[in-house]
């Protein structure tokens, strides 16, 4: 729905607020510990993700378009 510069920037912003030690992450884990962690690549990959989401959904504001750039994301988040 943002688009893919506001969606990257606010994922950004959210992984910075978890490191910086505001519990968001799973398990209400927080702090720089947390880039150690398994989770950490699944947060590192919501950046991409929603970058990819948005160039998709930019082109084509369809539900559909909303739908296949879910799960094209999806698959690049796992």
């Amino acid at each position: 729905i943002l688009g893919s510069r506001l969606g990257s920037i606010t994922m950004v912003s959210y992984m910075l607020v978890g490191l910086v030690g505001v519990p968001v992450f799973s398990e209400f884990s927080a702090g720089p510990s947390v880039i150690l962690s398994p989770t950490f690549g699944f947060i590192v990959s919501f950046i991409f993700m929603a970058f990819i989401i948005g160039k998709m959904v930019e082109k084509n504001k369809s539900t559909a378009a909303f739908i296949t750039a879910s799960l094209i994301g999806m698959s690049v988040n796992y």
